[in-house]
């Protein structure tokens, strides 16, 4: 089964499907915005079998866009910039597609 639901209704639409329909495989994220963040954390915690994989379009893990200047002013390191270190998605097991 595939279902999409966009990150901003993750949390009160995803958790539900995945309530109702315990044979979710495969679920697809649009964005790595915060909102995207949220999702693989709401929607791991409703399922902890199903796939996830997030295309972040942008090419970069989801990262904080208001210290994107910070970073490239070198007064912050990437991981600081991170909103989660790459762990995080490692251990939700998320596949993030970057560079599509």
């Amino acid at each position: 089964m595939f279902c999409f639901v966009p990150a901003k209704q993750s949390k009160t639409v995803g958790a539900h499907l995945l309530k109702e329909n315990k044979t979710m495989a495969k679920i697809v994220i649009l964005g790595s915005s915060p909102a995207a963040v949220k999702a693989v954390q709401e929607l791991r915690a409703a399922d902890d079998e199903s796939e996830i994989v997030m295309f972040a379009f942008d090419g970069f893990y989801p990262y904080r866009r208001e210290l994107f200047f910070s970073f490239l002013s070198k007064e912050i390191k990437e991981e600081q910039l991170l909103y989660q270190p790459r762990e995080f998605y490692e251990n939700h097991r998320l596949q993030i597609i970057l560079n599509r």
